[in-house]
């Protein structure tokens, strides 16, 4: 019994190192309508507090750049109805705009990275919530104009498409269906009438508006600056009404 006291004592201090090396804690503040986690480079809204229709993202928070909005920060926040994310916000969480269905209007850099994936971009969907559900923008239907800013590249990555296997579909013509690994859509099932390139953008990608004009009763119009010198595949396919 003594010994395995002795050798209790003995591993204390690794496992508190082992401990601290896992667990990575992050101090939480609050200022104006926004809580906030500091990273040390940047920081990151946890929380949205306010109950402003217009919402733009603040650039900087604790005089550091945001860069991330976390997981759920703005979450069936359905009184929000336009809203601007500035170019240096990198990363938009899991489910951070999901369910704010009052939302019409969005300004959004082109090359934001979508729940930490750094290919495809946000997801629309009303119909298949056992598989998107945690995405950023679900439930979002009432979307309908959006900019693009060039953000730090001006380069919309191509979205991914997987075939029913779960497997990356290559083909030319595919029979996809969307799985929880598949976090790359753009807008699926929404109806959008106004999209447009700010200067600086230069790339569109593959499949990134496929279905997003679909439904629509009304015109797609599609605005591109000059700079834009690649529009990917089937970019806007299904867009009837473009």
């Amino acid at each position: 019994m003594k010994k395995r006291f002795i050798w209790i004592i003995l591993l204390m201090p690794i496992l508190f190192v082992v401990t601290t090396c896992i667990i990575k804690t992050y101090a939480a503040y609050i200022e104006s309508q926004y809580e906030y986690e500091d990273y040390g480079d940047g920081v990151c809204i946890t929380k949205y507090l306010g109950t402003d229709e217009s919402v733009s993202i603040p650039k900087k928070l604790g005089g550091k750049e945001v860069v991330k909005i976390g997981d759920h920060a703005f979450f069936d926040m359905s009184f929000i109805t336009s809203l601007i994310i500035p170019e240096n916000v990198l990363e938009i969480g899991s489910g951070a705009f999901a369910y704010c269905s009052g939302i019409t209007d969005i300004t959004i850099p082109v090359d934001i990275k979508y729940d930490g994936h750094s290919t495809g971009t946000a997801i629309i969907d009303n119909y298949h919530p056992e598989y998107y559900e945690a995405a950023t923008f679900y439930g979002c239907s009432g979307i309908k104009n959006i900019i693009y800013t060039p953000g730090e590249t001006g380069i919309m990555p191509n979205r991914v498409i997987y075939d029913y296997d779960g497997t990356i579909d290559d083909s030319e013509e595919y029979d996809c269906q969307y799985t929880l690994e598949n976090q790359h859509l753009t807008f699926v099932d929404a109806r959008i009438e106004r999209v447009e390139f700010k200067e600086g953008v230069q790339n569109i990608g593959d499949y990134a508006f496929e279905y997003a004009g679909y439904y629509n009763d009304t015109t797609m119009e599609v605005i591109l600056s000059d700079t834009v010198t690649r529009i990917g595949k089937y970019a806007f396919c299904w867009d009837y009404n473009m």
